[in-house]
C-alpha cells in the first residue's frame, strides 16, 4: 500500500517582481516551519532572493519568460530542479492559523488535489498538492496554445480590466477568459482526464469572502488575502498579527 510517509515533502512558494517583498516569503517559512510538523523541504523560486533569510532554500525560476501569477506554471516542469516527491504550493499572501499536516496527509492516493475556489468549478491555485514532475504538459498546452498566440501582457492587462467576460468559459479565446493561472491549470488537467481532487470545504478559506462577511473562520488552516488587503496592511487585527510572523 501507499504510504504517504515514505514520499518527500516538499512545500514551495513563488516570488516574482514586486508585488511582494522578501518579508512575505520570511514569514511564510515562519509559519510553515510552526505549523507543519513532518519533514519536509521549503523552497522559494525567485528571480531576487535579496532580503530573504538565509535559511531559506531558494531556487532560481527557470522561465523567466513567465509572469505575473503565470509563473506557477513553471511548477509543472520536469524536471524542476532536483525537486522530488510531493509539492505543496503556497501563495505568499496566505495566514496559516493552524496545522497542516493534513494538507500533505489528507487523500494520499491523489495526484492532484488543492482549493476548490469558493465562487466557482475550478482550482483555487492559492493552496494544491501535486507530484513534482507528473504534469508538464499544464506547461507544454500553455506554450502550445496560448503563449505563441498572446502575451502574458495582453491577458494580464485584459484580466484587470472591469468586464462582464465570462472567465470561467475555459474554452473561449482570446484567452483574455484566464484570469490567472488556475483556470488554465483548471482546463488543461481536464482536457487530458485528470481529476482533481479537493480539500474539504472549511480548510482554506478568503479574507474577502469569509472573514470580512463574519463567517466562522478561526478552525480552518489558512486564509488567503487574494485581492486587497494584503496581511502587512491589516495591522489592527489581533489574530493576523499572531500568525503572520
Amino acid at each position: 500500500m501507499h504510504n504517504v510517509e515514505d514520499d518527500m515533502k516538499n512545500v514551495v512558494c513563488i516570488k516574482w517582481g514586486e508585488k511582494y517583498s522578501a518579508e512575505y516569503v520570511n514569514r511564510l517559512y515562519g509559519m510553515v516551519q510552526r505549523q507543519l510538523s513532518l519533514p519536509h523541504r521549503f523552497v522559494c523560486l525567485t528571480e531576487d532572493s535579496t532580503g530573504i533569510d538565509s535559511v531559506i532554500e531558494t531556487l532560481p525560476l527557470i522561465r523567466t519568460d513567465l509572469k505575473h501569477s503565470y509563473t506557477k506554471l513553471q511548477l509543472f516542469l520536469n524536471p524542476l530542479h532536483d525537486i522530488q516527491g510531493q509539492i505543496l504550493f503556497l501563495d505568499l499572501d496566505t495566514v496559516i492559523l493552524n496545522s497542516i499536516d493534513d494538507l500533505f496527509l489528507h487523500k494520499p492516493e491523489a495526484k492532484f488535489i488543492g482549493l476548490h475556489e469558493w465562487f466557482d468549478d475550478f482550482l483555487g491555485s492559492s493552496t494544491f498538492r501535486f507530484e513534482a514532475g507528473q504534469f508538464p504538459f499544464i506547461l507544454e498546452e500553455w506554450d502550445k496554445s496560448v503563449k505563441n498566440r498572446f502575451t502574458e501582457e495582453h491577458i494580464f492587462d485584459a484580466a484587470t480590466k472591469e468586464t462582464n467576460l465570462q472567465y470561467h468559459d475555459l474554452n473561449s479565446f482570446p484567452p483574455e477568459v484566464y484570469r490567472g493561472d488556475q483556470e488554465w491549470i483548471t482546463k488543461a488537467l481536464r482536457d487530458k482526464g485528470e481529476p482533481i481532487e479537493w480539500y474539504p470545504d472549511g480548510w482554506l478559506l478568503s479574507y474577502k469572502w469569509h472573514v470580512e462577511t463574519g463567517k466562522p473562520f478561526m478552525d480552518s488552516k489558512s486564509i488567503t488575502f487574494h485581492g486587497l488587503p494584503k496581511p502587512h496592511e491589516v495591522t489592527d487585527i489581533d489574530w493576523v498579527q499572531e500568525n503572520w510572523r
